[in-house]
């Protein structure tokens, strides 16, 4: 049995479970048993509609300390082989322990310090993994780094030619500090190649400002907003080009070849937005919470760049896309988890 350590509630958004459970479907595809551990109940909805069982240990999320004894129970009860583990707030000693009784596998998205584990899976592009194999010389760890493990759910593996260049999708994530997604519309209303275009916008749950920004464009039927989505994919696959934050949704639009206009709202995202930029892959146009009118600027400036591209300049940046990642990060962490 492969076992899956990860919260989500109130306090800790949903990405870390929503990728623990992509990987968790294609460990089951290939006929190991799963079963999820979490703080509380707030994982219930998800793991429920995808039909996976998991043990509420009634503990307090930030004090993974607080459950340890617990967890190591039902590692030996249910003879969990393998414990992935998705979370910023486990300390190494955590891990440590954990991993004299079980293989632990742990995502790091931060490289601060060598940790102790079976399994270090490092996905992202944000970050200089060529410090890793000096950390890790001497330790029995199996490193999976780069961007062939990025984890990219099943919706956004099978991209679509869209004929058209009329369709814009445009998120921020969960919450939009700067309030990016306003000035964005009221410069591209204005803007003679960019007006007339039709907006897919994605307000995220954390978004407190809904109400009012329907009422200032409800005369723009080109505009659609849209909140706590449950089909991104399809709403994606919609758009011939999108404005997007960094981090998972980034990767997500990458994968789809959607050519895209990035912004970043935090230090992670911006050495995103830097790297893709470098390898073609994106065009950058910086932090939107530093610097907000040369952000908001550049974006309209950029993304009425890309949408005049030719078909030869687009076929180009797909296929840079498409060598990026083939979107199969998932199905090669799950084999190495049973292999592990």
């Amino acid at each position: 049995m492969i076992g899956f350590r990860v919260d989500m509630n109130k306090q800790i958004a949903s990405g870390h479970l929503m990728r623990s459970l992509t990987i968790a479907k294609e460990v089951r595809k290939l006929g190991e048993e799963v079963l999820f551990l979490s703080s509380d109940n707030g994982v219930e909805r998800v793991l429920s509609s995808a039909g996976f069982s998991y043990i509420n240990l009634n503990c307090d999320y930030s004090d993974w300390e607080s459950s340890l004894d617990r967890t190591l129970e039902i590692i030996q009860s249910y003879r969990i082989r393998v414990l992935f583990t998705d979370s910023y707030l486990v300390s190494g000693h955590v891990l440590s322990e954990l991993n004299r009784h079980t293989r632990v596998a742990y995502i790091d998205d931060f490289i601060k310090k060598t940790l102790d584990v079976s399994l270090l899976l490092v996905p992202t592009q944000s970050l200089d993994t060529s410090v890793l194999t000096e950390m890790y010389r001497d330790k029995p760890v199996k490193l999976l780094v780069g961007s062939e493990y990025l984890i990219i759910r099943e919706e956004f593996l099978n991209p679509t030619e869209r004929a058209d260049r009329d369709r814009i999708f445009l998120t921020t994530g969960g919450t939009d500090p700067a309030g990016f997604t306003e000035a964005f519309l009221h410069q591209a209303m204005n803007h003679p190649v960019l007006k007339d275009k039709k907006y897919t916008v994605i307000l995220g749950s954390l978004y407190d400002n809904t109400q009012a920004l329907k009422e200032t464009y409800r005369d723009y039927p080109n505009i659609r907003f849209h909140q706590n989505v449950t089909n991104m994919g399809e709403l994606m696959k919609e758009c011939s080009f999108a404005v997007s934050a960094g981090g998972n949704t980034l990767y997500e639009l990458i994968c789809l070849r959607i050519p895209t206009v990035c912004i970043s709202l935090s230090p992670d995202q911006e050495a995103l937005g830097e790297r893709l930029e470098n390898k073609g892959i994106v065009s950058y146009c910086g932090n939107c919470i530093r610097q907000p009118e040369e952000c908001t600027e550049s974006v309209i400036s950029k993304l009425s760049g890309l949408i005049q591209l030719t078909d030869d300049e687009c076929s180009g940046l797909k296929g840079r896309c498409r060598s990026f990642t083939d979107g199969m990060g998932a199905k090669r962490i799950a084999k190495a988890l049973i292999e592990l």
